[in-house]
Formats: structure tokens, sequence, C-alpha cells
């Protein structure tokens, strides 16, 4: 994801827009009768007329049919609940950055791991597909074996640029964003061509193949 430069985001891959086909509705909505169906000999059910003034789904919907109706019900409430519970927090305030920073060093040098810091915002969301990413199998066996995940809040792309700079990390290229370290603080690894920037796209195999070739040798 990257910044416009005018303060939005935008995502980097775009997606086609699905329109489904429109037709006008009958003026009215007739139910078959049992003899309709094949119940011969059967007294005939007198048939029901809707108009479509009266069917307040058409008249509300007009063009699609009752399926559609209900899927579009079905996923404005689950939208609606979705608004009311914000999604955690993946990266801490801005100002905590070089304390966990060197707090990790300090860690990885006793376990002779490596350290990971990401860089990222919460709103962004090919940040929190990478998170997801390092959270499945095999790659959450890899990080807790191997690595010390730092995250690193850059707000809106105004926050910790010099902790960025400072690994070779150029910003502007997308977030999220990482930095291999070796446990002297060394960087072995620095995105520099925005390779994660557009996680969403992406396989969890292409973190497994990153964690993988940089994790420490035993």
């Amino acid at each position: 994801m990257q910044d416009t430069g005018a303060g939005r985001f935008i995502p980097t891959k775009a997606f086609a827009r699905w329109d489904a086909p429109a037709g006008p509705w009958p003026a009215s909505v007739e139910t078959r009768s049992e003899q309709d169906l094949g119940t011969v000999g059967q007294p005939r059910r007198p048939t029901r007329k809707y108009p479509r003034a009266e069917n307040p789904r058409a008249a509300a919907f007009p063009g699609h049919n009752e399926a559609m109706v209900v899927s579009a019900l079905l996923f404005l409430t689950v939208t609606e609940g979705a608004q009311k519970l914000p999604l955690p927090d993946i990266y801490p305030a801005p100002d905590v950055a070089r304390s966990q920073i060197q707090s990790a060093l300090k860690s990885a040098a006793i376990s002779h791991k490596r350290v990971i810091l990401d860089f990222g915002g919460n709103w962004c969301g090919d940040c929190r597909a990478l998170d997801h990413y390092l959270q499945l199998e095999p790659n959450a066996s890899i990080v807790k074996a191997d690595f010390l995940v730092v995250h690193v809040n850059i707000g809106r792309f105004d926050q910790n640029k010099d902790v960025a700079q400072k690994y070779g990390v150029p910003l502007a290229k997308g977030v999220p964003a990482l930095a291999v370290l070796d446990s002297n603080g060394r960087p072995l690894f620095s995105q520099k061509k925005g390779e994660f920037e557009s996680m969403r796209s992406m396989d969890p195999s292409s973190v497994t193949e990153f964690l993988n070739h940089w994790k420490p040798s035993r």
C-alpha cells in the first residue's frame, strides 16, 4: 500500500468490479398452482398475484432477483456488525520503536536469533495480511525458533522515518517493509523495492521462503 502524497492511501493492486446483470421485474409475480405442478385431479388453488408496486423488495431493489436481494441484505447486516468491532492494533505507539528494537537485539544476542523489523501501520491492509501470514504454519514455528519481530509504527508515513533510513528501508516504496538484523544489529536485508507492499495478493509460501532464506544457520 502506498501514499498518494495527498494524505490518501491507495492499494497497489486494482481489483475488477463485479456488476450483477440487471433485468426488468415482471409486472406481477404469480404462484404456481398444484395443477401447474402436475397434480392433476386435485382442486386448483387460487392464483395469488403480487403487483410490483405492492412488493417492497421489488420496489427497493429493481432489476435484481430475490436471491440477490437476500444476499445484499445479509451482506449489509454482516458489514454493520463488523464496523462495530475494531480490529486489534498490530503496531504499538510510534515512540516505543527504538526501545523495542534495542530490547530485541539484547534478547537476540542471548538466544542467537535474528531480528525482523516490520515497518507499517494499523491502517494498512497489506500489513495485516503479512501479520496473518506470519501466524500461519509453518511460518509461526520458524519465527518462534529463529526470529524476534519488532513492529515499527510509521504513522501516516510521518513517524520513525529516521529509523527506516538507518536500516536502509525506503518507505516511499510502500509498506509493509521489512529489514532483517543479525544479533549484533547489523542489517542483513533491507527491503528496497517494495517486495511485500502487495502482501494481500501474495501467497503465504512467499513468507515461508523469505524466513527460511534469512534464518540463522544452526
